[in-house]
């Protein structure tokens, strides 16, 4: 069932369709063919991967409220939600094969853009409705957890202390103000570039 929700997943958030097992199905089509999509290989590797999870994640989640799937109040300025929030810890699961190593073998990685992801929601929780005090990466295939504390991470990516509540402020008139206007002056641009050479 979790492979046959990801499929479903997958078509809400890219909109298509090429490509997609999903495309299999017919009119006529019932849950248990939906539920066949997966391979063998396939179940066996998210069972594998919810183990790790029951060992190695969640006895390091704090205690307090659950939520999975948040949006924020900047959601609807941008479109964005949260895998999990707990306890006041933003965590964001990372399903990507990691990082090859010179003999062949695989290691979780992180990047810039994954920590700027995890900002990025910070931020759109303009009135910081989800009290939320740390942001945390689960490498699911690696079974790593990472978490760090807000104030410490903002600090250390400034250079200098944040004032997150300021800088939430500031997000906030950036995407509600600014980048529309940064939007239709681009697509303008674009349909003034097309003219001109046609």
């Amino acid at each position: 069932m979790s492979y046959a929700l990801a499929l479903l997943v997958e078509l809400y958030r890219a909109a298509r369709v090429d490509g997609s097992r999903l495309m299999q199905l017919g009119l006529d089509s019932r849950a248990s063919d939906l539920l066949a999509l997966a391979n063998a290989d396939e179940v066996a590797n998210l069972i594998a991967m919810r183990d790790l999870a029951v060992e190695k994640l969640l006895p390091r989640l704090p205690s307090g409220p659950v939520a999975t799937g948040s949006t924020f109040e900047g959601s609807v300025d941008l479109n964005a939600d949260a895998d999990l929030i707990v306890g006041g810890v933003l965590v964001d699961f990372k399903a990507t094969q990691g990082r090859a190593r010179p003999d062949g073998s695989r290691a979780a990685a992180l990047t810039r853009a994954e920590i700027d992801q995890l900002l990025g929601y910070v931020l759109l929780d303009y009135s910081d409705a989800f009290a939320l005090h740390s942001v945390a990466i689960y490498a699911i295939r690696y079974g790593h957890y990472r978490a760090w504390p807000l104030d410490e991470l903002c600090a250390e990516l400034a250079g200098r202390p944040i004032d997150l509540a300021a800088m939430r402020q500031e997000f906030a008139q950036v995407v509600r103000v600014e980048l529309p206007g940064y939007r239709r002056a681009s697509i303008v641009d674009r349909i003034q570039r097309r003219v001109a050479t046609s």
